[in-house]
């Protein structure tokens, strides 16, 4: 399991390819787009391809940055998601969340302190 939440990784013409859904997609994706997440969230819901893309883009960057490889171009996500389907993209978006690699985090003990007198 990846030690991040939101990563989604393929093999897409023989290479793989990696995607990280998180609020750095999220935040970019809103930049490209010209809209808030709220906006970005319902034109994704809504069917909105230029959004999805945008998204899907915008989340192979950050996967590119976390792992400190040369980031794609949109023309080449455009390719990869013609090659695969935007179906299984759709699909790798909600997978990405359902699965949490810190579920089993060890909770921090909270201590109360006394206020200044």
């Amino acid at each position: 399991m990846n030690e991040y939440k939101g990563i989604f990784e393929i093999e897409i013409l023989g290479k793989k390819r990696g995607f990280k859904f998180g609020m750095g997609a999220f935040a970019h994706a809103c930049r490209l787009d010209g809209c808030s997440i709220g906006e970005i969230a319902s034109r994704i819901i809504g069917g909105d391809l230029q959004s999805q893309l945008i998204l899907i883009y915008t989340a192979s960057v950050q996967y590119a940055r976390l792992q400190k490889e040369i980031e794609p171009t949109q023309e080449q996500v455009n390719d990869w998601i013609d090659h695969v389907g935007i179906d299984q993209f759709g699909s790798a978006m909600v997978s990405a969340f359902r699965t949490s690699p810190n579920a089993e985090a060890p909770k921090e003990e909270v201590k109360e302190t006394q206020g200044q007198s």
